[in-house]
């Protein structure tokens, strides 16, 4: 099973990592059956994250004909501006790449599961993913998670 995980410019580190380490140990596990890799919409590259730009190296490129899992993380950045490195800001661009026309692919698939974390259903949102989908983000986005046509729920996990 592959699993991928999505990085974009300004990602968390933590929505990207944490799930990296709990699949990498369920390829431990399972004696290699789960393939975990860090991707982007553009392919292999150094990717900042919005951490203080810890750049992360990914692998390849979003492949939703191949990967059974996708993990998109949220972002992190200046919460309280609307600056440039700013979360709604750095969700935006990103929705504006490449990356909602690969996982709009892969969400059209059967058998391929879509997982954000955090903004990440807000970036999904933003490129017009998730209309009509029930989704959760940080308390800060769920209206702008309802102006796009989602259905916000507030609960930890949906």
């Amino acid at each position: 099973m592959l699993v991928q995980i999505v990085l974009f410019d300004g990602f968390d580190l933590l929505d990207a990592l944490a799930p990296y380490e709990v699949f990498a140990a369920a390829d431990l596990l399972s004696g290699g059956a789960i393939k975990v890799e860090l991707v982007t919409a553009e392919g292999a590259r150094s990717v900042a994250s919005g951490t203080n730009g810890l750049p992360i190296a990914a692998g390849g490129t979003i492949d939703p004909g191949q990967a059974a899992i996708l993990v998109v993380p949220g972002a992190s950045g200046d919460v309280a501006g609307a600056g440039p490195g700013s979360v709604p800001t750095i969700l935006h661009r990103a929705s504006e790449t490449k990356l909602t026309a690969l996982v709009g692919e892969a969400l059209g698939k059967p058998g391929v599961t879509v997982a954000t974390v955090c903004g990440g259903s807000l970036l999904l949102a933003m490129g017009g993913l998730m209309e009509g989908r029930h989704a959760v983000t940080h308390r800060l986005g769920m209206d702008a998670l309802a102006a796009t046509g989602a259905v916000p729920v507030a609960a930890r996990v949906v």
